[in-house]
């Protein structure tokens, strides 16, 4: 990686990947989306626009100073929208950068929700088209999502 200058008022020659880090960034690499991984966080964000600089000084409240040449940076990197983003595989590993919920998941197809109201609606709707009514319709999951 070659190294370029990001942080001009300190003199501090970074990478882009450590400059992002500095600013509790991260891209994905599988899915090349934009991840803000601070602990109140722990999600993707938009690469487009001025998003992501207002979201470090609305959420984080990071100064001008720090946040300059991000939008040079990101414009630099091949970022997708997280609107865009396919789910993760079932059996991922966990990743610390991303929000893990407690949650549920269908047993009859690949349905997840964090909400157990929109599991039975989900079975309420869907169940007629399942070859039995099990009496356990859902298990209980660890969903995570870049949302």
């Amino acid at each position: 990686m070659e190294s370029s200058p990001i942080a001009p008022t300190t003199g501090i020659q970074q990478s882009p990947y450590e400059f992002l880090e500095s600013l509790s960034l991260w891209v994905h690499p599988e899915a090349r989306l934009l991840i803000c991984f601070d602990d109140n966080c722990k999600h993707a964000i938009s690469p487009n626009g001025s998003h992501p600089t207002n979201h470090l000084r609305d959420k984080h409240k990071i100064s001008l100073s720090r946040r300059k040449g991000l939008r040079k940076v990101l414009a630099t990197l091949d970022l997708k929208n997280p609107d865009q983003a396919a789910p993760l595989a079932d059996g991922s590993l966990e990743d610390k950068k991303l929000r893990s919920y407690d949650g549920f998941s269908c047993l009859h197809c690949k349905y997840r929700t964090i909400n157990l109201t929109l599991i039975i609606q989900h079975y309420s709707q869907d169940l007629p088209n399942y070859p039995q009514h099990p009496r356990r319709f859902s298990r209980k999951a660890d969903i995570e999502t870049y949302f």
